[in-house]
């Protein structure tokens, strides 16, 4: 839906190429993985593959310098004087804190405009960012993201 402010509305599935299944990646591993106890070396092992292939999971080139709204959680990158202006944004709440993150694909480097910062206190919230997305990925202190939006605007989500 093409939003009245120029910005189209996307979901996490639209930042996926159309034939990438994460849960088909998922399944692979979990068998292997349910035969070995947690803090077996190979299930370790596995588990390092696993994030591997999410590390790199593909995106969606087609989504390059489009202005989107895409509503998320925030996993803060920086606090500068109770207000965050660096952070990742991700499908679900708690992502990057608990493993494993999402993959690449679905995690969204964000650096707001400087009146869009957020409270400290508001980043347990779900929020939508505005921006122009970009299919550049980023490396940072908690987890790979495969895109960025520069000079976002940020808004608590509304029902």
């Amino acid at each position: 839906s093409q939003a009245d402010d120029g910005f189209t509305e996307i979901d996490w599935d639209a930042l996926m190429p159309e034939d990438y299944r994460p849960e088909k990646l998922l399944m692979k591993y979990q068998e292997q993985l349910a035969a070995l106890e947690d803090d077996d070396p190979k299930a370790m092992e596995i588990y390092g593959m696993m994030q591997a292939e999410l590390d790199n999971a593909p995106i969606n080139p087609a989504l390059a310098g489009k202005a989107v709204k895409l509503p998320g959680f925030i996993a803060p990158l920086e606090n500068v004087d109770g207000k965050v202006s660096e952070f990742l944004l991700v499908p679900y709440f708690g992502a990057c804190i608990h493993v494993p993150p999402p993959p690449v694909n679905q995690t969204v480097l964000v650096k707001t405009l400087p009146d869009s910062a957020l409270a400290a206190e508001d980043v347990y919230e779900p929020v939508w960012v505005f921006g122009m997305i970009q299919a550049e990925g980023k490396s940072t202190d908690i987890g790979e993201a495969g895109y960025r939006i520069m000079d976002a605007r940020v808004e608590i989500f509304e029902e």
